[in-house]
């Protein structure tokens, strides 16, 4: 009688260990993904603490010197450097229509677009 009672008890914590251990195994799960959320005080910062916002000028046929030149910054006039270029990389799946605008609205302004196909 008391080895069929132990046994029975056995069972019992077994199961519940099992139990435990699907519920806990679930909540890391969970865990490890938000672990990043858990840490973000750490590395995130307030805006109030960035000190210098780089203002925005743009005016419709304003060139790129007078621009440089608005933010203090020099435009280079030396014809042997060459520019930066400029890329375009974006992850396509069906939106056709919105690629087309995307290129058309970009095309005089960069020198490469990149289109990752994605399924």
């Amino acid at each position: 009688m008391a080895v069929r009672l132990l046994r029975r008890n056995l069972v019992i914590c077994m199961v519940a260990l099992i139990m435990v251990l699907m519920v806990f195994q679930r909540r890391l799960h969970f865990a490890i993904i938000d672990f990043g959320y858990l840490i973000r005080p750490l590395w995130d910062k307030d805006i109030s603490d960035f000190d210098t916002i780089i203002p925005h000028y743009y005016a419709e046929g304003m060139h790129m010197k007078e621009r440089c030149e608005a933010h203090g910054w020099t435009f280079p006039t030396d014809p042997s450097r060459t520019m930066p270029k400029v890329y375009d990389a974006l992850i396509f799946s069906v939106e056709l229509d919105m690629l087309e605008i995307r290129m058309h609205e970009l095309w005089d302004v960069v020198d490469h677009f990149i289109i990752m196909e994605a399924n």
